[in-house]
């Protein structure tokens, strides 16, 4: 594991926790549609830090696998729990929330590549 990358991960996670919370309170989800897709790609950041944090090294399967059940799992919670903003076009919905996770990850995959994991 790598202490560096899973504390980078927690921040990030409260970062996006704490924007998810003033969003809800402040309505900015209904007034801004387009506000879905910075949290998504933020929400895709926060699992891909974490992701690399735990893989001890270049594995970009183990990175492929973490990330795709958080994401998929994470669409599925909203589904069973209704947290969806319920429109007719959920699927579309669904699809660009996870097209906009995978761009997030994509970012820090190319980071850590350069980076952590340069001598590959």
């Amino acid at each position: 594991m790598n202490i560096q990358w899973l504390l980078g991960a927690l921040i990030l996670a409260c970062v996006l926790a704490g924007a998810h919370m003033y969003a809800l309170a402040e309505y900015l989800y209904w007034h801004y549609p387009w506000f879905d897709i910075p949290m998504h790609i933020l929400g895709g950041i926060v699992i891909a830090v974490f992701s690399v944090g735990l893989l001890k090294k270049y594995n970009p399967y183990g990175f492929l696998g973490i990330i795709s059940v958080a994401f998929i799992g994470w669409e599925i919670f909203e589904f069973l729990f209704h947290i969806s903003t319920g429109q007719p076009d959920y699927i579309f919905d669904t699809l660009h929330d996870v097209v906009n996770n995978f761009i997030g990850a994509g970012i820090i995959y190319l980071l850590a590549k350069k980076t952590l994991w340069h001598s590959v």
